[in-house]
């Protein structure tokens, strides 16, 4: 079973008191029941009705009272386990251990491949062969513990644009972990019916629903998408579909909250506990909950700004997992405090070797955050040598989040013994050794992207990193097997497709 990349507790850091915490849950919960979540939908509406909330029905207005929010975030499970396709890939959630989730906020349309020649990137439309290429790769590389839709095909166009389900239906074939169904609610039913297909049936898909779906608001006012998209996942387990109430709640301070950090988080923690309230009650102890919750100025949208903009989101994100960890005296596993890679395939190919977030990621992780989302920027096209690159930064994430040997043996004391202070260990066979190890070879669960790079370079033609990443990402495309169910299974499969593309007109 999969758990992520767990942070030992004596790296971890809260980044607020006690106190502080108790201030932003109270002011969170006085939003939630004197100012309330505007422009409800009023489906949606007459289920905090029935809840027991305070609602104009007319205006669109929920007011929740704290009793009721408490009551919400406690019957989110502590712990849960997210079943994979392979149940070897079945993810347990618990708290202070880093999953890491690949994928892309919205569907991207356009595609940078790399080009060797030339070294820089060629931009083209994504396809829906293009949708098998990036499961393949997220199935090939362990780092990655869950995938999500990414791919828009621009050569698939329709009527409702049900590009979801060809996404669907290739990930589902072509990639054995569990599936986060990011913001696409239109086709649960279709979800529903191939999850049960490639698992054996209905009764299989309920003991293990390998699929979670996506919810966000923009703030406290949802609007009609935003209802439906609640409503569709309180829907949902009538299909079989487990609930992923992912709270991607945009706080721009000075616009959408207040110009302070405090009370712009208090204004995403209200809304993120807003959709508990609906989902959680529901389905109580069934639901993980995970929270992703972002502070940013007006200017910075596209997480590209630097200084002290960029430390405004940063410091959102620790926020985060303090609140989650310690708002109800006792650590929720499921309330991710979630932290975006971001950046890390954003199409500029060699112009750059971003790679992975790594900074963000490390800050986050030793405050205890229990996810990371591997995405794109928006602003961006997808790399896909990028998950390459990303996938070793992992693996070399995981060795330096690890337990380490504080040991008195671990500082080698007797070899300071007759030393002068200006060192002299080069020449010791373990430290010869340990370089040769980290230094000048892959790791064994390694890609050699990161290590080596300055050697490599100089015996290949000063190959660079990102020459390497796309030589392996295009080995794996070619010669890497897809895990695809058996054929009489894949066959039923892609003739449900086709009957709805025939239903939804898709060309």
């Amino acid at each position: 079973m999969r758990r992520g990349i767990t942070v030992a507790p004596r790296f971890r850091k809260d980044y607020a008191t006690k106190e502080e915490v108790l201030n932003i849950h109270n002011a969170a919960n006085f939003i939630l029941e004197h100012v309330g979540v505007g422009d409800v939908a009023p489906r949606l509406c007459k289920t905090y009705k029935d809840l027991g909330c305070d609602v104009d029905e007319e205006k669109g207005v929920v007011k929740i009272p704290q009793a009721l929010a408490d009551e919400a975030a406690n019957k989110i499970p502590g712990s849960m386990v997210l079943p994979a396709r392979d149940p070897k890939n079945d993810i347990l959630l618990e708290a202070g251990a880093g999953r890491c989730i690949v994928g892309g906020f919205g569907l991207m349309s356009t595609l940078a491949e790399f080009d060797p020649k030339s070294r820089t990137s060629i931009y083209r439309d994504c396809t829906r062969d293009d949708m098998w290429k990036y499961q393949k790769l997220v199935e090939y590389f362990p780092e990655y513990d869950e995938t999500c839709m990414l791919f828009m095909p621009m050569d698939l166009t329709a009527e409702g644009l049900p590009a979801d389900i060809h996404e669907t239906n290739s990930t589902l074939q072509c990639n054995t972990k569990h599936m986060w169904h990011i913001d696409a609610l239109d086709h649960v039913e279709e979800y529903a019916q191939l999850a049960a297909e490639i698992l054996g049936g209905k009764e299989e898909l309920q003991k293990r629903p390998i699929i979670t779906l996506h919810t966000d608001t923009p703030g406290m006012t949802y609007g009609k998408k935003t209802s439906d998209r609640i409503q569709g996942c309180l829907d949902s387990w009538a299909h079989g579909i487990p609930t992923l109430t992912d709270f991607t709640d945009v706080c721009f301070s000075g616009f959408m909250g207040p110009a302070t950090i405090a009370g712009s988080y208090a204004v995403t923690v209200a809304a993120s506990v807003a959709q508990a309230v609906a989902l959680a009650i529901h389905h109580p102890g069934r639901i993980p909950t995970m929270t992703y919750e972002l502070i940013m100025p007006v200017d910075n949208y596209t997480q590209e700004s630097t200084g002290v903009l960029n430390q405004t989101f940063d410091f959102g994100e620790m926020l985060n997992v303090t609140y989650w960890h310690n708002a109800y005296n006792s650590p929720k596993a499921s309330m991710y405090p979630a932290c975006s890679g971001g950046g890390f395939d954003n199409g500029y190919g060699a112009d750059t070797q971003s790679g992975y977030g790594l900074p963000n990621m490390l800050r986050a992780l030793f405050a205890g955050s229990d996810q990371q989302g591997i995405f794109p920027v928006l602003a961006f096209s997808v790399r896909l040598e990028g998950y390459a690159i990303t996938a070793e930064c992992v693996r070399a994430l995981k060795r330096l989040v690890e337990e380490k040997d504080l040991t008195p043996e671990a500082f080698q004391s007797p070899k300071w013994i007759g030393r002068e202070p200006r060192g002299g260990f080069e020449d010791d066979e373990e430290t010869l050794e340990l370089l040769k190890h980290f230094a000048w070879s892959p790791m064994d669960d390694g890609y050699g992207l990161l290590e080596r790079r300055q050697y490599l370079q100089w015996i290949t033609d000063h190959k660079t990193m990102d020459d390497r990443a796309w030589e392996l990402t295009m080995k794996i495309v070619k010669e890497f097997p897809n895990p695809l169910p058996p054929k009489d299974v894949k066959e039923r499969m892609d003739g449900m497709v086709a009957k709805w593309d025939e239903k939804y007109k898709v060309r």
